[in-house]
């Protein structure tokens, strides 16, 4: 981030945007757009970084249902998208939380979560992840493409909230890393962002739906992930709150499609 001067205001918001946009995806995006921001405070931008990816995914989607292409086959296109942009940095962190949790000691535990290869675990909990929800994604294509597109939209924007709410509520894991650079991050833009998801919901699937599509990723996300990264981990890392946009976003997508 700049060593310069933080900018506030509605340009601080903007570079706060730009930083977590290079964060979270792939797209190169010019320093001097970033300049002025400040970690933790730019994870406030990444509900709206996830409408983004979400919007391109749904997009894609929705292309390859023009195009004719079988649901099955637009679900796997939408979602490639997605990992195509954001370089699988979320998939990445399920990836590693899986194979830590082979370990027998916390410490333990967090040296396999820094270890770059995938052992078994890893790679189950991918192929289980992918294939729920191209499973679910299947699904709602074929309810039409717009509530495709309203899901992957609503499902992205919360499980970006979710990665914002696990940092501020749990202390990291260590002394280091991207858990500890974003420790305690003000979470007043997912106050604005939740309502935005669920009338997002509201009006695709009805209000039952969006109720308890929401209520079930948060339980999963913010209460299943959190203690386990309590009991295992000792706090959060950069690899826990990749895990759980990946659970969240996962659990609103079978929600919905259920």
């Amino acid at each position: 981030m700049s060593g310069g001067r933080q900018l506030r205001g509605f340009r601080g918001w903007l570079a706060d945007a730009a930083a977590a946009l290079a964060l979270l995806t792939i797209l190169p995006v010019p320093a001097r757009w970033q300049a002025g921001a400040a970690w933790p405070r730019a994870m406030r931008a990444l509900p709206v970084i996830g409408a983004f990816v979400g919007l391109v995914c749904g997009l894609v989607a929705w292309l390859a249902t023009l195009a004719g292409l079988a649901a099955p086959m637009a679900a796997i296109l939408a979602l490639l998208a997605g990992v195509a942009l954001t370089g699988a940095l979320h998939e990445d962190g399920l990836a590693d939380v899986a194979d830590a949790l082979g370990g027998r000691t916390r410490r333990q535990r967090l040296e396999i979560m820094r270890d770059v290869h995938a052992g078994t675990f890893a790679i189950l909990a991918l192929v289980f992840a992918i294939a729920l929800q191209t499973a679910a994604l299947t699904v709602l294509l074929r309810h039409g493409a717009g509530r495709a597109l309203a899901a992957l939209l609503a499902a992205h924007m919360l499980s970006r909230m979710a990665m914002v709410i696990m940092a501020r509520r749990l202390k990291p894991a260590r002394e280091e890393g991207m858990g500890h650079g974003v420790a305690r991050p003000d979470a007043t833009a997912c106050m604005i962002a939740a309502p935005v998801v669920f009338f997002l919901l509201l009006y695709a699937f009805g209000p039952l739906a969006a109720f308890l599509a929401m209520s079930l990723a948060i339980i999963v996300a913010e209460g299943g992930m959190e203690w386990l990264a309590r009991k295992y981990f000792g706090g959060q890392t950069g690899d826990v709150l990749g895990a759980t946009e990946v659970l969240a976003r996962t659990t609103m997508l079978l929600a919905l499609a259920a």
